[in-house]
């Protein structure tokens, strides 16, 4: 709404009167940006991971936090059995994976009934599945494999036994296109295998801290942030990886696909929010937040972000 207005002088007019005509006028305006909305539930922990089985949300954290939702609106904390940090979980089609602390795995058929298992001692970080099987990836570059989520195997991956060179690995993600697990971390950490077994060392010529690692159908993008900025990669086969550059200082720790957009969440003092068509043109949103944003998915109708301070942010 814009005020407009006139001083229309009259002929022979007091010298002391004035004539002033004013009016409005309108200019529509377009807002864009991603539309975010916060979700509230009752616990009082910070979340760092979430899943959709296709019925069923379930939320992860610390210390061994576990929430489902049927609906975003609506959450039930769940006993977990354990009390250590769990910091990810995935959907198999039959049952969720969730990892953490102390090589803490659990599964459960429903997201409300846990089952604990173990894999090592060292802190897990992430976790996917194949169709065929499950790889968990944390501490020390450990990776392990199941078919069931119940008996893991540690894997080698031919670089100083079972570790690479004392990197964390943080983000793992499966391409059925390609038949190929890349999995990224601290020091530019970045390996590849094509059954979870037999893992060789790529590079992205940085030694970045990558967070979060996905692949759209086309390509994998790789987030994460180092002392200079952003650091984002894309690459059609997980060999060659070329830098994008988000142009915001966002810090992102996880990235999703929807099919049309990559979503990217982080913050390093603040909530942040990247979004892309293409992995290679980044713009930053409003999160609404100013909590840590640690992971992101998306359901099939909407993006799904949790964060420190149990947030719980779903777009659109």
């Amino acid at each position: 709404m814009v005020g407009l207005t006139t001083f229309v002088p009259i002929a022979n007019a007091d010298a002391n009167s004035i004539l002033l005509l004013g009016g409005f006028n309108y200019s529509p305006v377009t807002v864009t940006g991603m539309t975010v909305t916060s979700r509230v539930h009752s616990d009082t922990n910070s979340l760092e991971g979430v899943a959709w089985s296709g019925t069923q949300f379930v939320a992860v954290g610390s210390p061994g936090i576990v929430l489902t939702s049927p609906d975003l609106i609506t959450w039930t904390s769940r006993t977990s059995g354990t009390t250590n940090p769990l910091h990810g979980v995935t959907w198999s089609g039959t049952q969720f994976v969730a990892v953490g602390d102390s090589g803490t795995i659990l599964t459960s058929p429903d997201g409300i009934t846990w089952t604990s298992h173990t894999a090592g001692t060292y802190p897990l970080f992430g976790v996917t599945w194949s169709g065929s099987q499950f790889v968990a990836i944390g501490f020390y570059s450990n990776i392990y494999t199941s078919p069931d989520g119940i008996a893991w195997t540690l894997r080698n991956t031919g670089i100083n036994g079972n570790v690479l060179s004392g990197d964390v690995l943080t983000s793992v993600a499966w391409s059925a296109t390609k038949t190929l697990f890349v999995a990224v971390g601290r020091g530019g950490a970045l390996i590849t295998s094509p059954d979870g077994v037999t893992w060789a060392t790529q590079n992205f010529g940085t030694g970045a801290y990558q967070m979060g690692v996905t692949w759209s159908g086309s390509q994998f993008v790789a987030v994460g942030y180092a002392t200079s900025g952003d650091v984002i990669y894309t690459s059609p086969d997980g060999v060659t990886w070329t830098s994008r550059s988000s142009g915001a200082t966002a810090s992102p720790n996880a990235v999703a696909w929807s099919g049309t957009e990559f979503v990217a969440v982080g913050g390093s003092n603040t909530g942040t929010i990247l979004t892309s068509p293409d992995g290679i043109n980044w713009t930053q949103q409003a999160s609404g937040t100013t909590n840590y944003l640690s992971g992101v998915i998306w359901s099939g109708s909407e993006f799904v972000m949790v964060g420190n301070q149990n947030t719980l942010l779903t777009s659109p």
